[in-house]
């Protein structure tokens, strides 16, 4: 019996792969045909009319497919508007665990020797798939980082790390640069935690860390002198090396331009000379903030918020159940009484970026979430219902290891507090006509819950939060009294519908506007990418607004947002 149903799942594995292998390969034939049809026109282009900027692709994430597309695109557009396009690929610069794959991420375990052939298959994987993007489908031969680096030089980099003191690593500098902050950030990333301190080795990991991103600031400066690019273009610049790369181009004055997938679904963010994310809307609000919204703006609007529950607006689908989890466990809220102030609190993935940043008046999201709990445990007139993140339990992610549900349990929950658990039955959706107020880290249930006319507390950080529709508290204090506001019934018909009134407004700037629809391509990060176009001229000047508006910007150094300029298509 067992062997009949071991036969049959090793047959679905088979014929998956090979469905898989056989769209690849379509995707890679119909690559090679546009390439082929985007030197012909290339070449056509009369010199005058060639702009000769020189635009430099550095360190591409071309390790993932989606974006070793996307750049490929880009790279082709630019080049058919007359640009010069140049690469810089790391080659091997760094040694053992890595921003692109370190930690769970990377395969790596406590055995020296099983890491340093899993380094050695990681550098070779990330390498074929940057030879793919700029040898096979560009036909550029890329600059290398590590020709920028000599074996001396990496020994006097080890000699400089080891001067660094242990017990100050939050505050590394290395050439006025925070290499504590980043390597902190990278460790939680690579090791689904929150606490980096409750990694074996820890310390360990943060003198290889050190290393690694040192090597990457000398040679990318010496690089960057060397091939003296008009303007830069790379990966969203939260983590080191793209971190590095957008602080040398300020220094040196080089436009510097980074993207990274958008929220919702075929859709890519960009940003100029600033972070594409976290991104910091206030001058744009500025000029957003008097707008009203015309009656096609609000219909996208309101579809979007319906479809919010199906989860099918996500790249990864994080709000349906069903669609994330291995099994959905039934859970019941059939003890709470409603009629008492309720609060919930959806809890970011405590290793996502989007809750690496730490507010200074409250602390890191576990310092949060232990006083909200405490605060509520004292109010038992009030209730607080918990909502950890199914990507905790996510079966497209590794399992969390230092996860929120049983961070929270282990305060010892009184009646008045349910914490769900990330494979729940119970979707956040399910509560908003029930509850209070949400309280917020930085989760875009946030800017959901408010454009649903639910009074939002968030930390002051998220990129919806202070732009006058949410509650920002400046301290535990202003806090705690507005929870106490709020449960009192403090909100006004008025003030509740003109909130979210302006949610719905940022919503639309934010997930149709910032968040550019990407018609050309379906992409995906758990299955199949697929074009939506045969033929180059699809990526000529005037016969995609995006590319349009994208090189456009990128060519004549304009800003993508702005107060005054942003893409209105």
């Amino acid at each position: 019996m067992f062997g009949i149903k071991d036969n049959f799942l090793g047959a679905k594995k088979r014929i998956r792969i090979f469905f898989r292998s056989r769209k690849r390969s379509q995707l890679r034939r119909s690559i090679q045909k546009i390439n082929q049809q985007v030197d012909a026109l290339v070449k056509k282009i009369p010199s005058l009319e060639k702009k000769q900027q020189k635009i430099l692709f550095a360190l591409s994430f071309s390790f993932c497919e989606v974006n070793r597309i996307h750049d490929w695109m880009l790279a082709q557009a630019l080049k058919l508007r007359g640009a010069k396009v140049v690469a810089l690929v790391e080659g091997v610069v760094q040694e053992g665990e890595t921003s692109v794959l370190g930690g769970i991420w990377g395969s790596y375990n406590d055995n020296p020797e099983h890491n340093r052939k899993q380094f050695e298959k990681n550098s070779k994987l990330v390498q074929e798939a940057d030879t793919e993007l700029w040898q096979q489908w560009l036909n550029i031969v890329p600059f290398e980082l590590s020709q920028y680096i000599s074996e001396n030089q990496k020994n006097i980099v080890r000699q400089t790390v080891e001067i660094y003191n242990l017990a100050d690593y939050a505050s590394w500098n290395y050439d006025a640069m925070p290499v504590g902050r980043w390597i902190i950030d990278i460790i939680k990333n690579n090791e689904l935690v929150g606490d980096i301190e409750c990694v074996i080795n820890y310390e360990k990991k943060l003198r290889a860390y050190l290393f690694n991103i040192i090597l990457m600031i000398e040679a990318l400066n010496k690089a960057l002198d060397d091939i003296n690019p008009d303007v830069i273009y790379s990966n969203g610049s939260f983590y080191y090396p793209w971190s590095i790369i957008k602080i040398i181009a300020a220094r040196k004055n080089i436009p510097y331009f980074n993207s990274t997938i958008g929220y919702v679904r075929n859709t890519w963010c960009y940003n100029f000379n600033a972070d594409v994310v976290p991104t910091d809307f206030s001058r744009v609000w500025q000029g957003w903030r008097d707008r009203v919204l015309s009656e096609n703006e609000k219909l996208l609007v309101e579809e979007y918020l319906k479809k919010g529950k199906t989860g099918v607006n996500m790249n990864v689908n994080t709000a349906n159940p069903a669609s994330c989890v291995t099994k959905v466990v039934q859970q019941s809220l059939s003890h709470i009484d409603f009629s008492k102030p309720t609060f919930l609190l959806p809890i970011n993935i405590i290793w996502d970026a989007a809750a690496l940043e730490v507010p200074k008046a409250f602390g890191a999201m576990p310092n949060w979430l232990e006083k909200v709990i405490n605060f509520f445990k004292n109010k038992p007139e009030y209730n607080l219902i918990l909502k950890t993140h199914p990507g905790e339990w996510n079966k497209y992610f590794p399992i969390t290891r230092q996860g929120m549900y049983e961070f929270c349990l282990n305060l010892n929950l009184t009646r008045n507090i349910v914490c769900l658990r990330p494979d729940t039955n119970i979707q956040a959706y399910d509560l908003f006509d029930y509850i209070t107020a949400g309280l917020v880290f930085t989760t875009t249930l946030g800017i959901e819950m408010a454009c649903a006319g639910v009074p939002v507390v968030t930390l002051g950080h998220a990129p919806y939060a202070q732009k006058g529709f949410t509650y920002d508290p400046k301290n535990y204090e202003e806090y705690f009294s507005l929870l106490e506001a709020l449960a009192n019934n403090s909100v006004t018909s008025q003030e509740r519908l003109d909130n979210q009134q302006q949610a719905r407004k940022f919503l639309y700037l934010y997930h149709f506007i910032y968040s550019m629809k990407f018609d050309l391509f379906d992409y995906s990060l758990t299955g199949h990418n697929v074009l939506n176009f045969s033929n180059a001229d699809a990526l000529r000047p005037g016969n995609n607004k995006m590319f349009d508006y994208v090189c456009d910007s990128i060519i004549n150094h304009w800003p993508i947002i702005s107060e005054d300029r942003w893409p209105n298509f």
